[in-house]
């Protein structure tokens, strides 16, 4: 069985922008064997539009996802999130609160109205306040970076049971 502390060491190297191409390969080797382990357990598979100004975190966050079996759509900021929905229909949001054009934070003041899909919020532990907004706003869950690829699927499965 592997071992999770290993998996989410090699998750949080794959996220790292001076990561190897062996810490690379490496993280994608036990995100595969944590999937063949877990493929008894029933997953939630979803379309997540990931909007995160961070390319390898896109990246890191695209692999985990597609991994578990959820399908992968990109933005790289609040602007690009909001032009995405008119196209696609995504059953849950990860939305990073911090980037340039367009924030999260006016991201959710938009959708507010609407009758958006789940979201779950992420940013710096250094950004708690504008996280606990996102709660207020009508996030379903907040995320604090850094975060384990574990934590990240635990929060995604949580979000998308709810009804």
């Amino acid at each position: 069985m592997i071992d999770k502390r290993a998996l989410d060491h090699a998750l949080y190297a794959r996220a790292e922008k001076h990561a190897t191409g062996q810490a690379i390969q490496t993280a994608a080797n036990l995100l595969k064997i944590y999937f063949i382990e877990h493929a008894d357990q029933p997953k939630f598979m979803a379309r997540i539009l990931i909007v995160d100004d961070n390319p390898e975190m896109r990246a890191s966050l695209e692999e985990t996802l597609t991994l578990a079996g959820h399908e992968a759509l990109f933005a790289s900021d609040g602007k690009q999130c909001l032009l995405m929905l008119r196209h696609a229909a995504p059953d849950l949001i990860l939305l990073d609160m911090l980037m340039p054009e367009m924030d999260g934070v006016e991201v959710l003041r938009q959708l507010h109205a609407t009758a958006s899909p789940r979201i779950i919020a992420m940013s710096g532990a250094k950004d708690w306040d504008v996280l606990h907004v996102a709660e207020q706003m009508g996030a379903s869950k907040i995320l604090t970076k850094p975060f384990t690829g574990t934590e990240l699927l635990g929060a995604v499965e949580a979000v998308l049971a709810r009804t």
